[in-house]
């Protein structure tokens, strides 16, 4: 992904950009709950609303979202007593919703890049666990599920850099453009990696 594109994006732009990498991780987080009886995912779907409807607009209701920061942050696992690739993949998930609910109250493009940085970090450590860590930092490069995401961030921020307005309907047409090859992130390797696990 070309960090110098991504540092194009507005805070508007950059907060679309956030939202639909928070939409990819989620299931892993839907995963992790169902599998390990852990978290409340609502919650989290919840923040995503409300970032889906005060993403366009200049002043978020800051109350609501301080309240909804601090539910997605009780629903986030202990990594330390929840020690599976599943409670790393739902923490990641929640820590992305978590940054976009701040860069709306900082207003901070900043987060954009953090954003992207955690997609790929849940490729990473879902293709380690799958492969028993043969992947390193370069060569994980390669691998499948990271150049589906990439190309796929590289077509978000070219589709929000010709826009001359950003709309909901950008928003709705973006995200059904993700969603139309896969249901989440990782597909369903997650079943397949548990099936053999």
């Amino acid at each position: 992904m070309d960090i110098q594109k991504i540092n194009k994006l507005d805070l508007t732009r950059g907060l679309v950009f956030c939202y639909l990498a928070c939409k990819r991780l989620f299931p892993n987080y839907v995963y992790f709950s169902e599998h390990y009886a852990y978290g409340e995912p609502q919650k989290l779907e919840a923040a995503m609303d409300f970032i889906y409807r005060e993403m366009l607009h200049e002043e978020p209701d800051e109350e609501r979202l301080h309240y909804l920061d601090k539910q997605v942050k009780l629903q986030m696992p202990n990594l330390r007593s929840q020690q599976n690739i599943y409670a790393e993949l739902a923490y990641l998930a929640a820590t992305l919703i978590r940054y976009t609910l701040n860069m709306m109250k900082e207003k901070d493009t900043g987060y954009t890049i953090n954003a992207m940085v955690l997609a790929f970090d849940s490729i990473s450590v879902f293709v380690n666990h799958r492969d028993q860590n043969k992947w390193d930092l370069y060569s994980i490069e390669d691998e499948e599920l990271t150049v589906k995401e990439s190309n796929l961030q590289a077509g978000i921020v070219d589709y929000l850099l010709l826009r001359d307005e950003i709309d909901l309907e950008d928003v709705d047409l973006l995200s059904q453009m993700q969603s139309y090859n896969r249901k989440g992130l990782l597909d369903e390797q997650l079943e397949l990696v548990a099936a053999t696990a």
